[in-house]
């Protein structure tokens, strides 16, 4: 889906064509494998802003399949809080003070 994403949005919306598109690139099975290159006009902190901003939709997203979807990968069970932390841990090898923060602000009830 995030290619279909930044497909969607690219044309009327670049900056979040590829917030989209790099929201999974992440992660420990990371996907697309090829991302679409950064235009030209784009400042070097604009970049790292949208990479941030993946990292964080990345981690919202996970949340939201953890808490709202069935969890088959994770034998059916309701999951945690913090088994949901750890999993997200676990899945987002580079991003731990993120998610800690997040927790921290209370972000994840």
């Amino acid at each position: 889906h995030s290619s279909i994403a930044y497909d969607i949005l690219k044309e009327t919306h670049e900056v979040s064509a590829h917030i989209a598109v790099r929201h999974h690139y992440s992660q420990k099975n990371s996907y697309p494998t090829e991302l679409p290159d950064f235009p030209e006009w784009m400042p070097n902190e604009l970049k790292e802003k949208i990479e941030y901003s993946a990292k964080i939709l990345s981690i919202i997203d996970f949340y939201d399949a953890a808490t709202t979807r069935n969890n088959n990968k994770y034998g059916g069970e309701k999951l945690t809080l913090n088994r949901i932390k750890e999993l997200m841990i676990e899945n987002h090898l580079d991003q731990k003070q993120i998610i800690d923060e997040l927790y921290t602000a209370k972000i994840f009830l």
